[in-house]
C-alpha cells in the first residue's frame, strides 16, 4: 500500500492489518511528517515507528525532533558529531535522549515518557495512570494509537 509516496511494506515494519489501520487514520499533516522523520532514519523497526507516530502528532514534539534533524545535518562529517545535545532522538547515533521529556511540560511532557517507555521497554518513568492523567485529548487518541502499533493490538 503507497501513502504520498511512501510504500509501507519497504519502508516500515508495519507489514499486519492492524498498525495499517492505525496508519490509515493519520490526518495528512501527520502523515506528511511521519514520513519526513521515517525518511530521515537509516533502518527503521517498530520502536522507531512508535517514537515517530507520536512525535509527528504533537506539534512541540516534531518541532523539538525537527532541530535534532538539522542539528544531525550539520554535524555530518565533522570529528565530533555529538556538538550540541539532541532533545529527542539522535539520527547519527540512532538513539533516543533519555531526558528527552525534561524540555516539555504538560501533556508533551507526559506523551514524551510514554514515548520512551514504549521506545525500551524497561525505561523507569511513573506508572501509566500518571502518565495518561495529564494528556491532552488529542494526545490521549495519539497514546493509544501508539501503543496499538507497538504491540500490535487490534484497533477496530
Amino acid at each position: 500500500m503507497k501513502v504520498d509516496g511512501h510504500d509501507y511494506n519497504r519502508v516500515l515494519y508495519l507489514e499486519d492489518l492492524e498498525a495499517d489501520q492505525v496508519l490509515r487514520k493519520m490526518d495528512d499533516l501527520h502523515s506528511k511528517r511521519f514520513y519526513e522523520l521515517v525518511d530521515s532514519e537509516r533502518n527503521m523497526d517498530i520502536y522507531r515507528e512508535t517514537l515517530f507516530y507520536l512525535v509527528s502528532g504533537n506539534d512541540e514534539l516534531y518541532e523539538m525532533i525537527k532541530a535534532d534533524i538539522a542539528r544531525d545535518e550539520e554535524n555530518i562529517g565533522k570529528m565530533n558529531p555529538t556538538e550540541g545535545v539532541p532533545k529527542v532522538y539522535d539520527f547519527y547515533f540512532r538513539e533516543v535522549y533519555p531526558y528527552a521529556f525534561d524540555y516539555f511540560e504538560g501533556s508533551s511532557k507526559a506523551l514524551m515518557e510514554l514515548a520512551l517507555q514504549l521506545y525500551t521497554d524497561v525505561y523507569p518513568t511513573k506508572d501509566q495512570y500518571q502518565i495518561f492523567r495529564r494528556l491532552n485529548a488529542q494526545d490521549l487518541k495519539l497514546a493509544w494509537m501508539a501503543i496499538a502499533i507497538r504491540y500490535d493490538i487490534d484497533i477496530e
